[in-house]
């Protein structure tokens, strides 16, 4: 979904000149630049805009709405136009009704009030929705309670971490997502796999922090925190949760059965989740067996790590191409004499890099970090760990010589990877 604004007012069409003497120019320019990409399947004017009395025309954005779609059906008929609306306004003379906006619109877009659905599409049977916001704490219900006869699809809002939109110092930014900031999926991730895969999808989710509710854009969210490694203190006490797809679910402590869970697929709040509370934490290994009709279709083992003993840096997307703009995602990890990933491992990292390419951009997924995501320079970096993993992003060089990267800490053994590109 390609969208052009956000609010059609000056302060975020970039501040210098009002949007009524803009929107003519960028329009066209718009469309023009995306209309042969296949990806694009709808256009939305902008975003959240039904909440403002002061829109152009003094009728919250309809006539401005009318203008747009005549300018932009000039250079492409193709895909559907759409605007979002935001989650507390509706119609001015009842909540029960959606905005003329919303009515005027190709598609109704609403941001994470999904639960409207069902009456407008009673009460206007011509109207076909978008949920173009939805939150991670609506997971589950946000999917499922639509009728997907009439619904069109969702976007989760924020799934990766982002710089901005903080819930509070020290954090940096948006730490809500089922991806950090150096892209590393968190339990939940699997949550959404679970949803929209028909492929066998089980695992392990330890919850950290409970479900603490904040209201955001007056919607109320729930901050959370989840991990999935099996390393805590002896005496610990944990709620689990374990994301699948599969008719039940067996969770096991060193080969002793915590009881098969069944999945409630009538209760959208718990579709998908199955929950343990108060597991006393036990070193070893933790497992989700998954079975479907009983038999095992999928498994996620988590296991105690030991000591750290080295880094090992493994290239996500190698091998790369020397054109001077591909990237290359490098993850650093601490691990044990097994290989096994050491959670609590937080030193800093030197990263060194010699060959035809240059470190971009390090991080590690903490939001709450001070250190920067720059490197020092082209050639070497210093980020520390978090939850024993760090990332370094490369770009390639042009010609076609050995790349050779290097992490070192105290105490732990280096990591050495060398990486060649593929011929252009």
């Amino acid at each position: 979904v390609d969208e052009l604004y956000d609010k059609w007012l000056k302060q975020y069409s970039g501040g210098r000149k009002d949007w009524t003497a803009q929107w003519q120019h960028n329009l066209p320019e718009w469309i023009k630049r995306d209309r042969n990409h296949p990806s694009v399947i709808m256009w939305s004017l902008g975003n959240e805009l039904q909440g403002y009395s002061n829109l152009p025309f003094n009728d919250w954005g309809v006539t401005a709405y009318r203008l747009q779609k005549t300018l932009l059906e000039r250079y492409d008929t193709t895909r559907q136009v759409t605007v979002a609306m935001h989650p507390r306004y509706r119609s001015l003379e009842t909540d029960s009704l959606p905005a003329p906006l919303a009515r005027e619109t190709d598609i109704a877009s609403y941001n994470y009030r999904y639960m409207y659905f069902p009456g407008d599409s009673r009460r206007f049977p011509d109207m076909i929705f978008y949920q173009s916001e939805a939150n991670r704490s609506g997971m589950g219900p946000n999917f499922y309670e639509p009728d997907n006869d009439r619904v069109i699809g969702l976007a989760y809002w924020g799934m990766i971490d982002y710089l901005g939109e903080s819930a509070g110092w020290p954090a940096k930014g948006w730490e809500q997502g089922v991806f950090d900031m150096s892209l590393q999926p968190k339990p939940e991730a699997w949550f959404i796999k679970s949803m929209f895969s028909d492929e066998p999808v089980v695992h392990i989710g330890i919850q950290q922090k409970s479900n603490e509710s904040y209201l955001w854009n007056d919607v109320e969210m729930k901050r959370s925190e989840m991990v999935d490694h099996w390393n805590f203190r002896k005496g610990d006490v944990h709620d689990i949760t374990v994301f699948s797809n599969a008719d039940e679910v067996e969770l096991r402590l060193n080969g002793k059965s915590l009881k098969r869970r069944i999945n409630n697929l009538s209760n959208t709040k718990l579709r998908n989740r199955f929950e343990w509370k108060n597991v006393a934490y036990s070193p070893g290994i933790l497992e989700a067996i998954a079975y479907n009709s009983g038999k095992e279709v999928a498994i996620h083992r988590i296991e105690t790590a030991g000591k750290a003993v080295k880094l090992v840096a493994e290239p996500e997307n190698a091998p790369w191409r020397n054109d001077g703009y591909d990237l290359c995602h490098v993850v650093i990890r601490a691990v044990d004499a097994k290989g096994r990933t050491v959670p609590d491992i937080s030193s800093e990292i030197e990263i060194s890099l010699s060959g035809d390419a240059s470190i971009v951009a390090v991080d590690n997924g903490d939001m709450h970090s001070n250190e920067l995501h720059i490197p020092y320079s082209e050639k070497s970096a210093r980020r520390s760990l978090y939850r024993g993993k760090a990332l370094v992003i490369l770009r390639a060089g042009k010609s076609n010589t050995p790349i050779d990267l290097k992490a070192k800490t105290a105490n732990l053994h280096p990591a050495k990877i060398n990486m060649q590109y593929v011929k252009r």
